[in-house]
């Protein structure tokens, strides 16, 4: 028989509490990896991050190591404490450091990569940043189908019937964009080929595009137009370094 329950039995009762938060690092970078693209090898560029700090007012970069084989002593680092405006775009944090790298003129063509390794007065884990870039010639071939490293374009296979006309765009850029002149020289094959420079196309104040439209006209005879045996236009310009420069055109002319 169960006894009857009496006001001195005790009464165990559960109580769920639901706790809410925010875990935050004491600081914390904006990103990881700061890029560079297509810079001109007689040019300086300019990128950057920024590291917030969630604790103390006076977040400040003790030490820092740049390591990179191939543009160490082109690149230089500087900081400086945020404004309070660039701190309050950040909710909770308290302070920050904005991180700028600087890169010099003269690194070779190509790519280049690098790491930035920052402590902080905060004690914290060091605050690890990739520097990636490339380098790339003040004059360059940007279009469908077009290969720049190689200076080739594409235009595939070709009806003898219906010929084609494909549009590849020369860009200049670097210190120089602006008095270097450019003009086709000459082409080659003289017959059933032939490239026409439009006008400046200015779309960015970094950057000018000249267009060249190539063409191979109804009726062209057959032919294959491969490695060793490109059409090829030869461009000549003003430009202190680069005075001429050869495009490379492959295609396959079918009945």
């Amino acid at each position: 028989m169960f006894s009857p329950l009496t006001t001195n039995d005790p009464i165990k009762k559960t109580v769920r509490l639901s706790i809410h938060g925010h875990i935050l690092d004491t600081v914390r970078p904006d990103r990881y990896d700061i890029h560079f693209h297509d810079l001109s090898p007689s040019e300086t560029a300019t990128g950057g991050m920024i590291i917030y700090g969630y604790r103390d007012r006076d977040l400040a970069v003790d030490s820092h190591t740049l390591v990179s084989e191939t543009a160490e002593n082109h690149l230089a680092v500087s900081f400086r404490p945020l404004t309070a405006d660039e701190i309050a775009v950040e909710p909770r944090a308290k302070s920050g450091v904005k991180v700028t790298v600087d890169v010099k003129p003269g690194l070779p063509q190509g790519d280049f990569e690098g790491t930035l390794t920052m402590t902080t007065n905060e004690g914290s884990d060091p605050v690890a940043v990739k520097i990636v870039g490339n380098v790339a010639s003040d004059i360059l071939i940007m279009g469908p189908n077009v290969n720049r490293e190689r200076m080739l374009v594409g235009l595939g296979a070709i009806s003898q019937k219906e010929g084609k006309k494909q549009t590849a765009f020369l860009i200049v850029k670097g210190p120089h964009r602006d008095e270097t002149k450019v003009e086709i020289e000459s082409v080659e094959p003289t017959a059933d080929f032939s490239a026409k420079l439009g006008d400046p196309i200015r779309d960015t104040p970094k950057t000018i595009r000249y267009p060249i439209v190539i063409e191979v006209p109804p009726g062209a005879a057959p032919v294959t137009r491969g490695d060793g045996n490109h059409a090829k236009i030869h461009i000549k310009t003003t430009h202190p370094e680069i005075k001429e420069l050869t495009i490379n055109v492959r295609y396959v002319v079918k009945e």
